[in-house]
């Protein structure tokens, strides 16, 4: 099978420039952060509950039959992108992402579809399948001697219900899965009805042995206030303002504020949107534990990433990181 070239991490090595730290910062991480754009809407994600009109997405609309029909046929499949470490450019984990396989439509983007999982409110059934196929992966990836850690994306306003971390875990032992092994992103898109409620699902998460992920940190609900006060283990920048960081001060100024506030709280943290070798260096100087982006590999087909994993040697058996 042919692969493509932007899968492997020899370009990374291969860079020889170095990108600088800005001169001037800011006097306070939280007035940096503060100063981040909220409220942004992230294609293909839509806030808690979802208002009564249909979603404003490119593309014909989607009945509540036709999306439990792709689910059922394993239409929706997870695609997976690696996540590496920024000093050692080795595996770390992959992020599972959306993607619809349609018999007549083709390969379907998560914006083209996702707004309506929300509208139909089949969000939580978009979760487990997606949960599946990681814990099916990863029993595969066992088999092989192989243990990589991946982390699905948790629309935040489904804790409103009390016994889903229940259920979450009840998927992951009847699949022979392990916890530590999969973390959960807590989408900046959408919230809880209060923070007392968000504070006890994602605690409830956490003792169950899961990892939690703020994802796409500084763009939407009360990114500080939510960093503070909740039992991360991670925290992920969002592409906004990682992409071009190397070559404009004050995204570079948001990125190293953001990192400073995650590692003041223990968190590793982890850059998405990773696309060029003189970000990557920057990050690195910055202190950043993981990069995620298409500088090291796009999202992959369960079948691409096994042949990234044996191409990059990251398939070697062992803990991935």
């Amino acid at each position: 099978m042919s692969f493509s070239a932007d899968v492997h991490l020899s370009g990374v090595r291969a860079s020889r420039r170095r990108a600088g730290l800005p001169s001037r910062l800011p006097n306070r991480t939280e007035h940096a952060i503060g100063a981040l754009p909220s409220g942004r809407q992230l294609p293909g994600r839509v806030r808690p509950g979802g208002d009564a009109a249909e979603p404003r997405s490119k593309g014909l609309p989607m009945s509540r039959m036709t999306l439990s029909k792709a689910l059922s046929l394993g239409q929706i499949q997870a695609w997976y992108q690696p996540k590496v470490s920024v000093d050692s450019q080795r595996l770390a984990g992959a992020e599972a992402l959306a993607r619809w396989l349609h018999p007549e439509l083709g390969l379907l983007a998560p914006a083209a579809f996702l707004p309506w999982f929300s509208h139909h409110g089949l969000d939580e059934a978009l979760l487990m399948h997606m949960l599946k196929e990681a814990l099916n992966i990863q029993e595969e990836w066992r088999q092989r001697g192989i243990q990589v850690p991946v982390s699905v994306n948790l629309p935040t306003h489904l804790l409103n219900d009390v016994f889903l971390p229940d259920r979450l875990l009840n998927r992951v032992r009847e699949l022979q899965g392990r916890t530590r092994c999969i973390t959960f992103e807590i989408l900046e898109s959408s919230n809880t009805l209060t923070a007392r409620v968000l504070l006890r699902g994602a605690s409830r998460l956490v003792s169950m042995g899961f990892g939690l992920a703020q994802d796409d940190f500084g763009i939407g609900y009360s990114s500080m206030r939510r960093l503070s006060s909740l039992p991360f283990s991670e925290l992920k920048l969002d592409r906004s303002f990682v992409h071009g960081a190397a070559r404009v001060d004050r995204q570079a100024a948001t990125v190293l504020a953001s990192i400073r506030a995650g590692k003041r709280r223990g968190l590793a943290v982890t850059a998405e949107g990773v696309e060029t070798p003189e970000d990557l260096a920057f990050l690195r100087q910055a202190g950043c534990d993981y990069a995620q982006g298409y500088l090291f590999a796009k999202p992959l087909s369960a079948a691409d990433m096994n042949v990234w994993l044996a191409a990059t040697g990251a398939g070697r058996p062992g803990l991935a990181g």
